[in-house]
């Protein structure tokens, strides 16, 4: 979980004698790309896509097989080095800490080749339409206030696709790197 509730969550762990890791991935490929056109603009039924600004914006994603993957290879470690010559991965290196996961980094236009390719369409069976991030986001959030949660995936997918957010986030990446080391 992000943001101060993840924290209150995992002081909470930790208060109560107990130890957390905590699995972290951009937005899951697979259940966000069939999700609906809210996330990655998609909808399959009606043929459309709505592309955020001009769809060239990179996102990091992960997909399904790779989280299950990742955590099923994180617990699997052994618990603690042998001894201190043991510079071996173990589940006791990752304790309070993130594990990163990324299966790619793709745009929507990218996810819209590979789509045309695996269903053997092309652009012209496809309504292709462009809407601005910020907008789409400020959309999302009136739904939000408004009492209309679907409004929730609209806002989230649009802010993680706002121009240069990719280069926020590899920089934050960077940042939270050094400070592990």
């Amino acid at each position: 979980m992000l943001g101060p509730v993840g924290k209150a969550h995992r002081d909470e762990i930790e208060r109560l004698g107990m130890q957390w890791i905590t699995m972290c991935c951009g937005f899951w490929y697979d259940y966000s790309l069939a999700g609906g056109e809210a996330r990655f603009g998609f909808d399959f039924d009606k043929r459309s896509l709505t592309l955020y600004d001009d769809g060239n914006t990179k996102n990091s994603t992960s997909t399904l097989a790779q989280v299950g993957r990742a955590v099923a290879k994180v617990l699997s470690l052994k618990e603690l080095p042998e001894d201190e010559s043991d510079k071996s991965l173990t589940l006791s290196g990752f304790l309070h800490k993130g594990v990163y996961i990324k299966s790619f980094v793709v745009s929507q236009k990218d996810m819209f080749e590979s789509v045309k390719r695996v269903t053997g369409t092309t652009d012209a069976d496809w309504t292709v339409t462009h809407e601005a991030t910020k907008k789409r986001y400020e959309d999302g959030l009136g739904q939000v206030r408004s009492g209309n949660m679907a409004g929730f995936s609209k806002m989230l997918y649009a802010r993680a696709f706002y121009p240069g957010w990719d280069d926020m986030v590899k920089d934050l990446q960077s940042r939270v790197e050094r400070m592990a080391s």
